[in-house]
């Protein structure tokens, strides 16, 4: 259970990132589509497609791409350079989207039902918006 103030800064932060997801379309397999080229003019994150924790990230200020992603995925902690909101965004998204990982990894969950076949942008920004709605209650 989160305090009314910082449900409210996850409220905001699942606001923005659906509001990335909407701008830049989704990205399956990854945090962002590093293959479409950047745009310092874009909003969020050069305009590259992004992930569910991707969005969250972009939605703080932060790249979409973890400073350490470049590690043997074994060690690599997608939020270990994460804004603490972030974390408690994703932790709470674990526990709304439907997914077989059912281990106490969030990002994993997470990346799971972004990544199902078919999940569209428009599927993402409407979860990250419930979510917020739900945070805040």
């Amino acid at each position: 259970m989160t305090n009314h103030s910082t449900g409210d800064a996850i409220a905001e932060v699942f606001r923005r990132a659906a509001e990335v997801v909407q701008t830049n379309g989704l990205n399956q397999g990854g945090f962002c589509d590093i293959s479409v080229p950047f745009f310092s003019g874009a909003a969020f994150a050069g305009g590259r497609p992004v992930c569910t924790v991707g969005a969250m990230r972009v939605a703080v200020g932060l790249s979409p791409i973890p400073v350490n992603w470049d590690e043997p995925l074994g060690d690599a902690d997608p939020l270990s350079d994460a804004h603490p909101l972030v974390s408690e965004a994703v932790a709470f998204l674990s526990e709304r989207v439907h997914s077989p990982i059912v281990d106490e990894d969030i990002v994993e969950r997470v990346a799971d039902w972004n990544d199902r076949e078919g999940r569209t942008a428009d599927e993402v920004a409407a979860e990250l918006l419930s979510a917020a709605e739900a945070v805040a209650a």
